[in-house]
Formats: structure tokens, sequence, C-alpha cells
């Protein structure tokens, strides 16, 4: 089966290469990245794992081939989603599910139950989707923070904790998305269920393994962390951002695994002498012979007819692009921020520049950026970002994930319904609200996503309604709406209340010039 499932991993791959370059482009810059470079020694493990439970037994069952008939139409369906919906992140549950599909048609239901570690393995090769890579990787950094403040006092250093801005007095650490342990989770979370298998542990072990790959990241992170600020404090500040970058590879991954194998060790202890899964399974029962025997006539049993069609659909699948409808993302004709009124009924503005290190970087094409106040109303920073594609990492410059990562703490959280004045009478429209506090100072936020004339608050629903409106007129531009008011410039909360409700109406007049309906 070893060449079963070789051959149902590299098809679909060779298939992308060819056909589908923006999708291979795409997986190849996930794998490549810090956090998944693991993934290239998976489909090694896989097929060991498939050596490992090979026997003269195998056969290929003809009547499921049905199934993997129906996983290889929803895996091309995913690809048409994820090309012409621009949702990158199902390229990689495409490439799973055309891999299963494949196993399925050549080795049969049963061949895939009695495989299934080496299968499961396989869901470790797909990247995460954005949205939950970057909730995910935002937690973490907080969380990281936290401890490793804790962990610096416990040295009798004096810490300022600002969300994941670490201040000691010598120098600030800012724990950014690099440094939130993800890079460490990922592999160790793979790593967790190889031991697992490998181990023969129970399903309880196995789960009991994954869970602690999170909070041995955690810890091991955090002690990271902390010695970067014992070394800012005792040895200078120059050792100490040399010391970060060295030590953020296999230097802490090793005593991470370290930890994980321990458990398992102490698991299996109390488990007892008894325990089935007590020793490593890492050679066959009788030897490698068998299975290699076994192995040289696997693609036979498939049959000729199964694999022959396999090659045919793999050959559409790479020539899809060739005989489909091309890809039209439209651009709509919009003023530039730059023109945007600085007057809007009482409330004078005045336009800001943004640091040239976040120009450069970040994925708008158009900002507005200003100070909006009025006698007795208050100051209004208004932060407008035009996305020229929402799905190119809009949502992570979403108050609620960006603040906490630049040292705002949030302290309430929810929504609000503004009554805007239509055609057809007041209608109320819903927008997010946060109150968020960062230097000790309290802030109202008030925001939005605002695509084609549409006012979304629900981040979830951001994606269904692009997808609809690219599929459908090629619009996938869009805007994130900020309105924050500090409490200092106003009386009260139900003033800082009426201050954005203002400028919000005024906002949603006067927005459609700038991001088109």
């Amino acid at each position: 089966m070893v060449t079963i499932y070789l051959v149902s991993l590299f098809a679909p791959l060779a298939a992308l290469w060819f056909g589908h370059p923006a999708a291979m482009e795409w997986l190849v810059g996930q794998w490549s990245s810090e956090e998944y470079s693991h993934t290239f020694l998976i489909p090694v493990v896989g097929a060991y794992m498939m050596l490992l439970s090979q026997s003269s037994q195998d056969r290929t069952d003809a009547r499921s081939r049905y199934w993997g008939i129906a996983l290889l139409v929803s895996s091309v369906l995913l690809l048409l989603l994820a090309y012409y919906g621009n949702m990158v992140s199902l390229y990689g549950f495409s490439l799973l599910l055309m891999t299963y599909g494949i196993f399925l048609v050549l080795a049969g239901w049963e061949a895939a139950k009695k495989n299934w570690a080496a299968l499961v393995l396989l869901l470790f090769t797909v990247p995460l989707p954005t949205v939950l890579f970057k909730n995910l990787s935002g937690s973490l950094q907080l969380i990281s923070s936290g401890f490793g403040a804790w962990m610096i006092e416990m040295f009798g250093i004096t810490v300022h904790l600002e969300g994941n801005v670490i201040d000691i007095g010598t120098m600030q650490l800012q724990v950014v998305e690099a440094c939130s342990g993800l890079r460490y989770l990922l592999p160790l979370t793979a790593l967790a269920y190889i031991v697992a298998v490998f181990r023969g542990a129970s399903l309880v072990r196995g789960l009991v393994l994954l869970v602690a790959a999170a909070p041995i990241t955690i810890a091991m992170n955090s002690f990271r962390i902390a010695l970067t600020a014992v070394f800012s404090e005792y040895v200078g500040i120059n050792t100490a951002e040399g010391f970060l970058h060295d030590f953020e590879g296999w230097v802490i991954f090793f005593p991470a695994l370290g930890l994980l194998l321990l458990l398992n060790w102490a698991m299996s202890n109390m488990a007892g002498a008894n325990d089935e899964g007590s020793d490593w399974k890492i050679v066959p029962p009788g030897g490698f012979v068998n299975p290699l025997a076994v192995e040289r006539q696997s693609l036979s049993t498939a049959g000729r007819p199964a694999l022959v069609a396999v090659m045919v659909l793999m050959i559409a699948v790479a020539c899809m692009p060739a005989l489909l409808p091309q890809k039209k993302i439209l651009t709509p004709s919009r003023e530039q921020f730059a023109l945007f009124p600085l007057e809007l009924q009482e409330w004078k503005g005045q336009h800001q520049r943004m640091d040239v290190v976040y120009r450069n970087v970040l994925p708008w094409s158009d900002y507005l950026l200003a100070n909006y106040s009025k006698p007795g109303g208050g100051y209004v920073n208004v932060f407008v970002p035009y996305f020229p594609s929402l799905y190119e990492d809009s949502y992570t410059h979403n108050p609620a994930v960006c603040l906490p990562g630049n040292g705002w703490v949030i302290e309430e959280q929810g929504v609000k319904d503004l009554p805007v004045q239509r055609a057809q009478g007041k209608i109320g429209i819903r927008i997010n609200r946060l109150i968020a506090t960062i230097d000790g100072k309290k802030h109202v936020v008030y925001y939005w996503f605002q695509h084609k004339g549409r006012v979304i608050a629900n981040e979830s629903m951001v994606k269904p309604v692009l997808l609809w409106n690219s599929l459908m007129e090629g619009r996938t531009d869009g805007a994130l709406v900020r309105l924050t008011i500090g409490m200092d410039s106003v009386s009260d909360m139900p003033a800082a209340d009426a201050a954005l409700e203002e400028m919000a109406m005024q906002m949603l007049q006067v927005l459609p010039r700038f991001v088109p309906s």
C-alpha cells in the first residue's frame, strides 16, 4: 500500500503543479514557512506507517471505489471554489480530499481503515485557514506574554505588561506573531500524534499527548521570552537581541519534545506493565521481508482500469484552467482618501500619516487616517484602510484582533444598532462596539467592514458575502472602518457613544465615494 499511498499523494500534487500554479505557489509558500516546514517529512513518516501495517491479505475493495469518486468530485469543487472565490485556504483541503479519493479508488475502504493512522497524519500537512491561524497566533501572543512576564518577575525584575508588550525598563519586548509559539506548536502537535501511533497508545492517551502539546509550547515559549528579558537586564540589550534569534529554533524545540516524551513515559508507567501500548511499534512483527514482497505487487491489486481512471482524472484537473472561464476581478473606480472631506458638518478633521514601516508591508492600497473634533464633542480618530481584496488579511486588522496585539486590553465587546435614514425610512445597521484601555487610558471603538455598499459587523459573514459577489460580479474590494474616541476627551460614556454615533452616520453618507457600492 506504500506505492498506492505515494501515488495518491503525488498525483494530485503534479496536477496542481502543472495546471494550477497559483494553488501550488500558495501551498509551497505555506510549507516553506517555519510554522509548516515539518510537513515535508510527513509523507515519509506516513509511508513508513503504511509499511508497518502491510500484510499479504491486503486486497482492493472495488465496491468502495464510489466513495473515492465522491471525494474526488468534492475535491474538484473545493478547488474551483478556492480559485474563483479567491479562498486560498481551501487549496490545502482540496489536495487532501483528492489524496483520500485516489487512495479509496485504488485501495478501497478496508485498506483505508487498516491504514487510518497514515491517512490521518496527512491532516497535519494542511495549512490552517488564515482566520484561524491569525486568531490562534494572537491568543498565543497574549498568553505567552502573560506567562513570560510572570517568569521575569520570578527573577526579581520589575515588569510592566500592556497586551503583548513587556516593558522591563532597559528594553521593551513585543511578542509579535513570529514569537507566538505556533512554529513550535504545529510541529509538536504532529510529533505528539506520531509518538502516539508508534507507541500504540490508546485513544485517551493519544488525545492527552495532542492536548499537552499546547501548554508545553506555551511554557517553553514563555521561558524563552523570560530568558531574553533576563539577558537584557543582566548582560546587555545587544546580547539579548542576538539570543532571541538564536534561541528561536531547535534549541527551544528539543526540550519541548523531551517534555512530550516524558509525559508519554509517565502515562505508560501509570498504565502498568500489562498495557498493550508499552512497546514501541517501529518494526513489523515478522520483519520487513514480507511487507516489501507484498509492496511489489500492490499496484497490480489496484487494477489497471482504476489506475487509468485516476491518471485521466488528474490530467483533466490539470487542464481545467484552460477549459473553464477565466476568473475576473473588477477594480471599481473610486476617489482617493487624500480627497476625503475634512469637514463633516460641525466636525473638523486633519489628515495623519502612517509610519512608513506599516505603509510598506500592510495589504491595503489606500487608507484614511484622520483626527476629527468639534466643540464639546471630543476627538474622534478615523481609520479606514481600503483593500483591493478583503480576502488578503483584512480580518487581521479587525480591532478585536489587532488592538490586543498592540498592547490594548479589551474590557467590553458587543454590537450596536445605528438608526440610519434610507429611502424606505429608518433602518437599523449593526456595527461592532468595544471598550479598550492602553497606558491607563480608556477608549471606545466602533468598527465594521464595508463591501459593495453593505455594512458587515460579523467577521464570519465577510467571506460568504465576498464569495458570492466575487463569483457573480468579480468584486472583492472593501474597507474596514474604525472610529475611536478617548474617554479623556468627553465627559462620560453616553457622550462618547453620541460622538461616535454621529461620526458613524456622517461616514456612512460619504464613504460610498471612496468605498464604491
